[in-house]
């Protein structure tokens, strides 16, 4: 049976928001690794996680990765262009439509949570 999943957002928001955690991802994942995307629904709500393999972040550095201007300093050294605005915008684009996203990093894994309200 096919069910469908409804949410009043702004799609274009939306997508750029996905786009710039799955770019995230991507760019700080060891290489030849898999990111692991899912989404399952509760208490409507979307839960969104995408999880990848790379660098630990230390627990001090998590709150802080979704600042503007914002790249750890791992980032500032390796080859990877980007202002450091990137989850700073997702962050913004997903309280805007009533969710939070947060991130959690443990033994070489990332892991970001995204919740956001289908009604």
């Amino acid at each position: 049976m096919e069910s469908k999943i409804i949410a009043n957002v702004d799609a274009e928001k939306l997508s750029r928001a996905f786009s710039n955690l799955l770019k995230n991802a991507i760019l700080y994942s060891f290489p030849k690794t898999a990111i692991c995307i899912s989404a399952n629904i509760s208490d409507n709500n979307l839960y969104i996680k995408m999880k990848n393999k790379g660098k630990t972040i230390a627990k001090e550095d998590l709150g802080k990765i979704f600042g503007k201007f914002n790249r750890l300093d791992g980032a500032r050294q390796s080859n990877n262009i980007g202002a450091g605005l990137g989850l700073s915008i997702t962050k913004e684009i997903i309280n805007l439509h009533g969710g939070n996203i947060t991130a959690e990093s443990s033994n070489n894994e990332v892991v970001f949570h995204v919740k956001i309200p289908l009604e």
